[in-house]
């Protein structure tokens, strides 16, 4: 997600820096090749209730070179909370924090 975007705000505001953050687009086409040229230090994985389809970070053989993944730093989040924006942004805020900052104890 690039800037401008809800989750680029969400990312922003559980203390979290975009790698994407400087394409002007809010949801840019973006290519697994990109993602490698950025190096994340953290991926946030969205997991869903409702759907248990996908590949996990970990699996994805062009990926196995981020940082994120040779440290372990995929954190799984509640993508039911994370992508319907609405009354629970608040929450959505939070639990995000709770992934990029496992280090810290909130309340």
């Amino acid at each position: 997600m690039g800037a401008g975007s809800y989750i680029d705000s969400l990312i922003t505001i559980a203390g979290g820096r975009n790698v994407f953050a400087d394409v002007d687009a809010p949801s840019p086409a973006v290519t697994l090749e990109a993602i490698v040229l950025r190096d994340p230090d953290v991926i946030v994985h969205p997991v869903s209730s409702s759907w248990n389809g996908g590949i996990e970070p970990g699996d994805r053989p062009q990926w196995r070179s981020l940082s994120a993944i040779r440290s372990g730093n995929v954190r799984e989040v509640d993508a039911d909370l994370l992508h319907r924006l609405g009354p629970r942004i608040g929450r959505a805020a939070a639990h995000l924090a709770r992934a990029l900052h496992p280090e810290i104890v909130f309340p």
